[in-house]
């Protein structure tokens, strides 16, 4: 249950601050709302919030103390942002490097909203190989925090 209200927490957090962020992104910036993509966006929002937050369920099985965790998720994260053309542009990155990145959820998810956004994009937005991708690390994740978490540290 505990698990289960984490990812439900983490699924409403996200979509408020892409509430806020998309309202704050049209009244000051100007940028059109992808009205007809917006259900695409809210599953793909959902979708990789649940996968994150129990892929970060699933990291504290392994993180020895609270005050390592930081360290240790940026430690992890940050690397999988650069690699995946979250903050380099994607030409930019070699292509070896890209598939190296295109095994892990950041690059699938990060895709996956960029569609949704993109005024280019053509029907609803859905990106279901990526979903799927993310989809199954978060499952992956779910099932290792299920497994592994407990309230005691382990010794």
């Amino acid at each position: 249950m505990f698990i289960a209200g984490r990812i439900g927490n983490a699924i409403v957090t996200a979509l408020l601050m892409f509430v806020l962020v998309t309202a704050l992104g049209r009244i000051l910036f100007g940028v059109a709302v992808p009205w007809s993509r917006l259900g695409a966006l809210l599953v793909t929002l959902a979708v990789g919030s649940a996968s994150f937050c129990a892929l970060g369920v699933a990291l504290t099985t392994i993180i020895p103390s609270r005050e390592s965790a930081p360290a240790i998720t940026n430690m992890i994260v940050f690397p999988l942002y650069f690699v995946s053309g979250v903050f380099i542009p994607e030409s930019e990155i070699p292509s070896g490097v890209l598939h190296v990145a295109d095994v892990f959820p950041v690059r699938h998810l990060f895709d996956a909203l960029l569609t949704g956004f993109d005024p280019a994009t053509a029907g609803a937005g859905f990106q279901l190989g990526n979903l799927a991708v993310v989809a199954a690390w978060g499952l992956a994740g779910l099932a290792l925090a299920v497994r592994r978490f407990r309230w005691e540290p382990r010794i």
